[in-house]
C-alpha cells in the first residue's frame, strides 16, 4: 500500500507541476466559450499527462 509520504513525493508534486504548465497557458489564449476550439501542442501534452496520471492512478487503486 503507497504512503502518504510516497503519494506527496510521486504524484501530488506532478499534479503542481500539470497545474504550473496549464496555468501558464493562460498568458497566451484566456478561458473563454470563444477559444474552447484552440488547438496547441502544449494543450495536447498537458491532455496526455493527466490522462497518463488518471490510468496511472487508477491502477493503483485497482490494486488496492
Amino acid at each position: 500500500m503507497i504512503s502518504s509520504d510516497d503519494f506527496l513525493l510521486k504524484y501530488w508534486k506532478h499534479y503542481i507541476q500539470l497545474e504550473k504548465e496549464f496555468s501558464l497557458t493562460v498568458n497566451y489564449v484566456a478561458i473563454d466559450s470563444v477559444n474552447y476550439d484552440t488547438y496547441s501542442d502544449a494543450y495536447l501534452k498537458i491532455i496526455l499527462q493527466v490522462g497518463s496520471e488518471i490510468d496511472v492512478s487508477c491502477k493503483l487503486l485497482c490494486g488496492l
